[in-house]
């Protein structure tokens, strides 16, 4: 019913069925920066369901679980960025939730099956900061603008500016967290 990709390895569908509503996927390791937890499309998820999905990178031998995002029957698959969590476990931060997936000491990915209402109110573990976000957005236009600049005058003119905006703001309609 479900699978899992960590970037750079093959596809993981050995979810265990941990509760009625619960699963886990123990990982070997974990070295990729991204994960992506998708809907195999063997069988839907009930009516009004979404799938939490939480990752656990043991830290000073506790198992913290974060919190990273959901997938529905509307939106199939999640794409999240996991470097800073694992950076986080490094350090032996804090935070997350208590173990609800199972005693295994190692990363893991862990699936809730909860209301769609319940967890489209619930926060990332990790988001972008603010001044990471901006740094992301004045590149952009940055590197944008400076590729029409032609002659010492380095002017670039308001249409650039325009169409960088436009093509912005159509990719944050296909990704929203394309500057993630």
């Amino acid at each position: 019913m479900f699978g899992c990709i960590l970037a750079g390895q093959p596809v993981q569908t050995e979810f265990e069925r941990v509760s009625e509503t619960d699963f886990v996927l123990r990982l070997n390791q974990l070295e990729p920066s991204f994960l992506t937890v998708f809907l195999t499309g063997q069988e839907l998820l009930p009516e009004g369901a979404a799938v939490s999905i939480y990752i656990s990178i043991p830290s000073d031998g506790e198992d913290q679980w974060h919190f990273l995002g959901f997938i529905s029957n509307e939106k199939q698959s999640g794409t999240f960025k996991i470097t800073n969590l694992k950076r986080i476990a490094a350090q032996g931060g804090t935070g997350g939730n208590g173990n609800q997936f199972g005693n295994f000491r190692g990363p893991q990915v862990g699936l809730s099956l909860k209301p769609l209402a319940e967890v489209a109110g619930f926060t990332p573990a990790v988001s972008t900061d603010t001044s990471t976000l901006v740094t992301r957005i004045a590149e952009s236009i940055y590197n944008y603008c400076t590729s029409f600049v032609t002659g010492d005058g380095g002017s670039v003119p308001l249409a650039t500016i325009e169409a960088w905006f436009r093509n912005t703001q159509q990719r944050l309609e296909r990704n929203p967290n394309h500057f993630r």
